[in-house]
């Protein structure tokens, strides 16, 4: 057997599963995995009933290569792929990891890799692809040796045969022939997902309600501080004794809210605050059994205090949302500290007290040495022994300083005593640091997990009518209440930037005065279950000065923790924004030209700014502003200065501002813009949705024999159109300036007229293809060459095309005109646009 050696990926894929891998299922999509090899789960009489693709141990995930690319690279790229994302959260681990190409195929058992996804110094955050990294070449050199004793290798052309076998022999049909699972702190919550649609009562794919094999009134579970995940830790924590038998099963860890004694589950021993002592039986000890007989339990020492630390993961996201069991990264916790220290002083432990009123398990007090002088208080009774646990562990904290308090209800009244002594002393309320990571949830009356009524507390009810609609933001709760009634004592939070800068938020500023004396910013997306590219501070207030937010200038660290700029935050308080100036320009022309589509006046919504033409009776949120003569040019202004910067997890809250009138006298600035708008991705006019009115060249100049049904644009461009009346009051209270309206030729930069020409370049290609039509647009021509994701039969004879356009097309001369033209439009947003963006007031920088 034999490929060859010029066969594509997706061939390749196709080949490999009809021929070598044919008696499995080939067709699982796992993240960014190239090619999955899984036992089929379709049910059969006789077989496990529980088998299901989630339940089921994939035998095979593999990098896949053309030709005769280097597999021991393709390898890395895998492990790099896998260790960079949460695919072990979702998905059981495979027998074993892989690589091919058109010649040959290597295998490793992932038992003998899966040691390398702890790595606690390694940086995951990197492109798999890109051999040039230091991580490539680093975990390269740490996996070397494990390759050169664990991999296997097979030629296609030598070694069909002894393949065939080793896969016969190695990749089991039977489920009870699989090798257990080890168990760790990257791969316990998939367990746990699993373990629920075991053990828990849930409704299946036919609507019918399944028991679960766990016999608990799961309904009262939770009003007792009880949640499901609590009974999947006891489970977690047990000595199996390396049997199937549960009458041997033994707990490890004591002091979890709940844990595992006399084949059953009990509440933890002398927990006073629980009412009664709890029990749990098994129902169903044969699904049981069948369940944990495929995990080597307990999980992995050297990662059992983890996976207690990070009980978080385990709570359903809206407990989480509304409790604050979010866990920080330790590279945050141990930065912040630095922080604190940095400003109040190197021996700042042994001065201050220190409260985290939103604790969670308590990770965010790792690394602080006094504990003397440490609180830590959750809303969550199981929290509470968590953190109780990790004490008994050797956590520099004491028990009777970790207790449960729900911050937005509880009166300070209920607070121990030492502790409640400096909350209501001013003077010792100086020295006290209350260092939170406060839960982001917001709230309101919508349906949805997570959202309504999650922000309902007695310090909502307080502080609503003062601090408006941001009272619906838990987090900004959890500020005000400790700037109204700790005052005096210092804060150290980590939040997003809305206090700061959300408009929504105007109401709350006015009413927290602290002084923000210092504040770094880190992305978003390196905490956990954040998926956002957006920027989250830790600010350090001083609640005793007052002073109203209005700039400051911010520390950035990258995912790596890495100190890369510095970037100035703004408040906008009396500030309007762009999307107000871009409603002056609003009216109903009877035939608009197109419509431009935005949504807020902020990065975040990038994706939602686009020019149609498409008629739509509803329009979904936000401004939908019609395009004629008069406001042809500030369309294209608002567009550019939109996109001509790329949205980043830095910027993503930046607001666009109403902008100086500068702009008014600047003809090539109006040109650039225009010339950007034609040639951007989210320019969507089509001749399929109606009259193209923006062709921006003569039909001789791209070798057109027919006509246009439209000539608008090249009379605008050329100053040939009569200019409209009464519109420039529109644009800036009546000083229209140098400002064009289709009356005065349209001035090009350089760097515009490049962008044009490769416009034009690719605008003749096209017209020279069978089947072009003479009104396409820029995104006909893009659709016309790279096609969609699908096709679909309408009616005889009749093809209708539907997807998402493809990110490239076959055609190589088309490719390198259409490269060409965005590398040409990038430099004319970056070089020419972008700094005029900041010189007219669009952005403060």
């Amino acid at each position: 057997m034999s490929f060859s050696p010029s066969i594509q990926e997706e061939q390749l894929k196709s080949e490999m599963a009809s021929t070598i891998f044919h008696l499995y299922d080939c067709t699982r999509i796992i993240g960014k995995i190239d090619f999955c090899v899984a036992p089929h789960t379709k049910k059969q009489k006789g077989k496990d009933q529980n088998r299901t693709p989630e339940t089921t141990a994939p035998y095979l995930w593999a990098e896949v290569k053309r030709g005769k690319a280097k597999l021991e690279k393709a390898l890395i790229q895998l492990i790099l792929t896998i260790g960079g994302s949460d695919i072990l959260e979702h998905s059981l681990p495979p027998i074993y990891l892989g690589a091919f190409n058109a010649e040959e195929i290597i295998l490793i058992p992932y038992e003998k890799i899966q040691s390398f996804f702890m790595l606690n110094d390694f940086n995951w955050n990197v492109a798999p692809s890109d051999q040039s990294t230091r991580e490539f070449r680093d975990l390269m050199a740490r996996v070397q040796s494990t390759f050169a004793t664990e991999k296997l290798r097979f030629r296609f052309d030598k070694d069909e045969k002894l393949l065939r076998a080793f896969i016969r022999q190695n990749l089991k049909i039977r489920a009870d022939e699989q090798p257990q699972i080890e168990i760790d702190h990257n791969n316990f919550f998939h367990i746990y997902l699993q373990w629920r649609l075991i053990m828990v009562p849930h409704r299946n794919g036919k609507g019918q309600t399944l028991p679960g094999a766990l016999d608990a009134k799961w309904d009262g579970l939770q009003k007792k501080g009880i949640l499901e995940s609590d009974l999947f830790l006891a489970d977690l924590f047990v000595d199996g004794k390396s049997t199937i038998e549960i009458s041997d099963d033994e707990t490890i860890r004591e002091n979890l809210i709940i844990s595992f004694r006399s084949m059953g589950y009990r509440t933890s021993r002398g927990d006073t605050n629980l009412v009664d002592d709890l029990r749990f039986d098994i129902r169903d000890r044969q699904a049981y059994t069948n369940f944990w007989k495929r995990f080597k339990r307990p999980p992995r020492k050297e990662s059992q205090q983890e996976i207690i630390d990070r009980r978080d993961r385990l709570v359903p996201q809206d407990v989480r949302e509304r409790k604050g069991a979010f866990f920080t990264p330790q590279q945050w916790v141990e930065l912040s500290q630095r922080y604190l220290a940095d400003y109040l002083g190197p021996s700042w432990q042994d001065e201050y007290y220190v409260w985290d009123c939103a604790a969670g398990t308590g990770n965010l007090l790792v690394g602080l040495t006094n504990p003397d002088r440490v609180w830590a208080s959750t809303i969550d009774r199981a929290d509470v022994l968590v953190m109780h646990d990790r004490i008994s562990n050797g956590a520099l904290l004491h028990k009777h300083h970790a207790f449960q308090f729900d911050f937005l209800n509880d009166s300070f009244d209920g607070l121990p005593p030492e502790l409640r002594s400096i909350v209501q002393d001013p003077e010792k309320r100086k020295k006290l640091v209350i260092y939170i990571n406060p839960p982001y949830a917001e709230g309101d009356s919508r349906a949805g997990d997570g959202r309504s009524g999650v922000h309902q507390s007695a310090t909502h009810d307080r502080y609503i009518q003062d601090i408006g609609s941001a009272a619906s933001e838990i987090f900004a709760l959890f500020l005000i209440r400790i700037y109204r009634e700790i005052p005096g004592c210092v804060l150290g939070d980590f939040s997003i930037l809305k206090n700061l800068q959300a408009p929504k938020f105007a109401a709350f500023r006015k009413e927290y005065r602290a002084k923000l004396e210092k504040i770094f910013l880190c992305p978003a997306y390196t905490f956990d279950n954040v998926k956002g590219k957006f920027p989250i501070s830790f600010s350090i207030w001083q609640t005793d000065k007052e002073e109203p937010f209005e700039r400051i200038r911010a520390d950035v660290y990258d995912a790596e923790g890495q100190r890369v700029a510095g970037k100035t935050i703004v408040g906008y308080d009396g500030r309007p924004l762009l999307s107000s100036w871009l409603g002056r320009t609003a009216k109903a022309p009877q035939k608009p030209l197109g419509r431009m589509a935005s949504v807020g006046s902020d990065f975040q919504n990038q994706r939602t700014v686009f020019i149609e033409n498409v008629e739509r009776r509803k329009k979904r949120g936000g401004r939908h502003t019609p395009i004629d003569q008069s406001n042809t040019i500030i369309i294209a202004i608002c567009f550019a200065v939109r996109h001509c910067i790329p949205a980043t997890w830095l910027n993503d809250r930046d607001q666009f501002l109403w902008p100086s009138d500068a702009w008014l006298e600047d003809r090539e600035f109006q040109g650039d813009c225009l010339a950007y708008t034609l040639f951007h991705g989210q320019n969507c006019i089509s001749a399929e949705d109606g009259v193209n009115h923006w062709i921006p060249f003569a039909e001789h100049e791209v070798g057109l024999e027919a006509s246009y049904g439209s000539h608008f644009l090249l009379d605008f461009i050329a100053g040939r159109l009569p200019a409209p009346d009464g519109d420039a009051a529109l644009i800036a209270d009546g000083k229209p300036g140098d400002f064009t309206r289709g009356e005065k030729p349209i001035t090009f930069s350089p760097e515009a007229q490049v962008v044009l020409q490769a416009g034009r370049a690719l605008y003749t290609y096209y017209h020279q293809q069978h089947g072009a039509k003479p009104n396409a647009s820029y995104y006909d021509i893009r659709r016309f060459f790279q096609g969609v994701s699908r096709t679909e039969q309408a009616k005889p004879g009749e093809t209708v095309v539907k997807g998402r356009m493809n990110a490239k097309s076959d055609d190589a001369e088309y490719m390198r005109l259409i490269g060409e033209l965005k590398q040409a439009s990038k430099h004319l947003g970056y070089t020419k646009i972008a700094p005029k963006v900041y010189e007219y007031g669009f952005l403060l920088g």
